[in-house]
């Protein structure tokens, strides 16, 4: 292919598409909404990755910097993809920063975003301050600090962690599995 891949997202997925199409000589053209690539770890200050224990933003920073570091990869951040139109093999995207790239192919990686614990307020987030969710726990750890009861800063005695909050729940309009729990 002669054109380059537009790749819609600059998150862990993003970016092993970005570093694995540079790999093979194809290049890419990365779009991403936010300022700054690393999806949800490296935004919700993530601790430490699951299976290899290592720390999130030094996994997804060196996924960044090889991205970033790369010839053969065109990011644009704080960008999103407007129009998007054509055929296989010879596509053109109008990107919200005023470019547009005649491409090859389409990869999205568009990631996720966190449930919203005040959607199911029977579990306590928002009406008791020790109650958080696992984010603000990653955020606790990756502070170095550990975790913390936020109403007065004490090492909790216990800790009770709910899973699967607002998956497969009809009330709320969310019938399936995230999976990535």
């Amino acid at each position: 292919m002669t054109e380059p891949v537009l790749i819609v997202g600059g998150g862990p997925a993003g970016l092993a598409a970005a570093h694995a199409l540079a790999s093979v000589g194809q290049r890419s053209v990365l779009v991403e909404k936010e300022s700054r690539l690393g999806g949800a770890p490296i935004l919700s200050g993530y601790a430490k990755l699951v299976p290899s224990g290592e720390w999130a933003k030094d996994a997804i920073g060196g996924m960044v910097s090889r991205v970033e570091g790369n010839s053969l990869i065109a990011v644009h951040k704080g960008c999103t993809v407007k129009e998007f139109g054509g055929e296989a093999g010879a596509f053109r995207a109008s990107l919200s920063n005023g470019a547009s790239c005649d491409v090859g192919a389409a990869i999205l990686c568009t990631g996720f975003t966190h449930f919203d614990s005040v959607n199911k307020p029977e579990w306590g987030f928002g009406t008791f301050p020790d109650v958080v969710t696992t984010t603000q726990v990653e955020q606790m750890i990756s502070s170095g600090k550990g975790v913390r009861c936020p109403s007065d800063g004490r090492k909790p005695e216990r800790v009770a962690i709910l899973l699967c909050v607002g998956s497969r729940d009809r009330q709320i309009g969310r019938e399936w599995c995230s999976k990535i729990c």
